[in-house]
Order: C-alpha cells, then sequence, then structure tokens
C-alpha cells in the first residue's frame, strides 16, 4: 500500500497474503508388497499478494475469515484401488468492498498399474494444479492451475505422470503463484534442486511474501521417499504416495499488514498473531472465525 493511505477516518487498508489450502498426494501402488508406482503430488493452495491496492476493513466492523484447511492424501494399494488425494480448501476474507478469495490446491493422483483403475490418475485442477500419478502404461495428466481464473494468476499447472513400465515416475505438484512459482516436473524428469527420490517430478517452488516466510510449495511426487513442505498455515501440498499414502495439504493462512495506530483483534475461533516493526503492523490470521479493527 502506498505510503500515507494506510488509514482514513473510518477505515485501515492493509497490504494481503491469501493462501489456501493444499492438496493432498495420491496413493502410490504396490504389487505382492512391493512398490510399482507412485502417486502425484498433492498442489500448493492458491496464494495470492498485494501491496499496492490492498484492501480495506472498516473500523469496529466484525469480518469473517475462513482459513482453507488442506486436503487428505490418497490411499496405497496392492490391488488397483489407490485412490488420489482430496483438493486443499478455499481461504477467504471479507472486507469493506465483498469477499476475498484464494482457490484450494489441486488433488495429486493416485498411481496405477492400467487404465482400469480409475483412481483419479490425472492430477486436479486448484490454485495450482495437482500432479498425475505414475503407471506401467496409464499415468494421470498434470492438473490445471489459476482455477479462479485470477490476474495475476494465483497458482501454476502440474506435472504430468510417467507412464515408465517398471522405471515407476510420478508427477510434481504445481507451485504458488508470483515469480517464483513453477510448474511441476514430469515423472520421467531428472531432480530437481529440491527433489525427491530418483526421477521423481519436483514439486513447484513457492512464494516469498513480504512477511519473509516461504509458502505455497508444491509437493513432489511419489518415487523412493516423498518430498514436501506442508507445515500448517503454509499451504504447501502433500507428497504422493510411494508404498505408502499419499501425504494431507496443509492449511491456508491470511496475512494483513497495516499502520500501527489500529488495531486488529479476533474472536469466534480466529487466531490472531501480531508483530510490530516501525509504524507497522503484520498480523498471522491462522484460524477461521471473526476479526475487528478499532
Amino acid at each position: 500500500t502506498a505510503e500515507g493511505n494506510w488509514r482514513t477516518s473510518n477505515a485501515v487498508n492493509c497490504d494481503y497474503i491469501v493462501v489456501a489450502g493444499g492438496g493432498g498426494g495420491g496413493g502410490g501402488r504396490t504389487h505382492h508388497g512391493v512398490a510399482y508406482h507412485g502417486g502425484g503430488g498433492g498442489a500448493a493452495g492458491g496464494y495470492r499478494e498485494d501491496t499496492s491496492t490492498g484492501l480495506d476493513f472498516l473500523f469496529n466492523t466484525t469480518y469473517a475469515v475462513s482459513i482453507g484447511g488442506g486436503g487428505g492424501g490418497g490411499n496405497n494399494s496392492d490391488n488397483g484401488s489407490s485412490t488420489g488425494g482430496s483438493k486443499g480448501n478455499n481461504t477467504t476474507v471479507a472486507h469493506s468492498g465483498g469477499t476475498f478469495s484464494a482457490t484450494g490446491g489441486g488433488l495429486g493422483g493416485s498411481a496405477s498399474g492400467y487404465s482400469s483403475e480409475t483412481g483419479p490418475r490425472s492430477g486436479g485442477t486448484g490454485g495450482s494444479g495437482g500432479g498425475g500419478g505414475g503407471s506401467y502404461n496409464a499415468a494421470g495428466s498434470g492438473g490445471s492451475g489459476n482455477e479462479g481464473s485470477y490476474s495475476p494468476a494465483e497458482g501454476n499447472d502440474g506435472g504430468n505422470g510417467n507412464s515408465a513400465s517398471y522405471q515407476w515416475g510420478s508427477g510434481g505438484g504445481g507451485g504458488g503463484a508470483s515469480a517464483d512459482g513453477t510448474v511441476g516436473g514430469n515423472g520421467s524428469s531428472s531432480r530437481g534442486s529440491n527433489s525427491g527420490g530418483s526421477n521423481s517430478g519436483a514439486g513447484g517452488a513457492g512464494t516469498t511474501g513480504f512477511d519473509s516466510v516461504l509458502r505455497a510449495v508444491g509437493a513432489h511426487g511419489g518415487h523412493h521417499g516423498e518430498i514436501d513442505s506442508n507445515d500448517a498455515n503454509t499451504g504447501g501440498g502433500g507428497a504422493g504416495g510411494w508404498q505408502s499414502s499419499g501425504s494431507s495439504g496443509a492449511s491456508g493462512v491470511v496475512v494483513l499488514r497495516y499502520t500501527s495506530n489500529a488495531t486488529l483483534t479476533g474472536s469466534n475461533g480466529a487466531t490472531v498473531s501480531t508483530t510490530t516493526s516501525g509504524d507497522l503492523k503484520t498480523s498471522v490470521i491462522s484460524t477461521s472465525g471473526d476479526i475487528t479493527f478499532t
């Protein structure tokens, strides 16, 4: 927000970061108890940040905030019934002009042996798209990101799974929005900078916000180990399963930065943690409820 526009007589203007819940990773596929193919990585929740226009909140007015939960991981199977993960949930925050939202991350597709295994094998659409599951000959496709059709985009696409016969590849989840977000890697790709096991699809990079916190990291597809960045309130995706179920995605968050002359309090379940630096306060809202500025 431009200097001098933080506060009027009846409202406060806030810079914001709004992150939705990450998608759950797809379940792996075993054969006679032995690892066979890896599930697709869950996508990061949609990431939206602004430090120019911001959001306005009237003083002494209660606004609802809903923090999106992460999606659950899909189930591993030895008999062809592996399942994809679950989509993350949207995060929404009411303000004086309406309601502002970010879209939950797409699910990671399930691993499979053949096309008769329905999974779903492909990654789901969402704030970022989930990775497709690996397979013998019927790998899933990566899901599309920016489901909310926002500009700038809230996320990126997921990587395709790999039909690798006995090479066992898997897709990666999509990353967060802004310049640092990238598309998740294919299951057959070489290892990325934060990759999992050999030939796993790398998750898309996250975004570091104005509060210097990295969020909205896409998870890797399952392949000889799983990697994700899905701590609470980061919006990260859950890793795809490898001889295991997929991991759950992380919950989302709302971060507001505003003049230190105002005070933000939470009620009805909202947890608000505030720090002050100079003439600005930064409040992290980590659970759903109501907020009020005074």
